[in-house]
């Protein structure tokens, strides 16, 4: 499994906000991406809080994933 994470001290943003899940770039272009090799993308952010964003995918061979 390879996992990475990125951790800012910024602003934050409200992770619930629609406008992260319209059309195929961004935070809805990263998650698909990530599915379609068997990974998950989580964010973690709020207001005023920063922001984390993790993505973990399987290594090569796993189930799921092609060789």
């Amino acid at each position: 499994t390879l996992a990475l994470s990125i951790r800012d001290f910024g602003i934050g943003f409200n992770t619930a906000d629609p406008r992260l899940t319209q059309g195929k770039a961004g935070v809805l272009g990263i998650r698909e991406r990530a599915a379609s090799v068997s990974g998950e993308l989580r964010i973690v952010s709020a207001p005023g809080e920063g922001t984390v964003v993790s993505v973990r995918l399987p290594a090569r061979g796993q189930k799921g994933v092609p060789a």
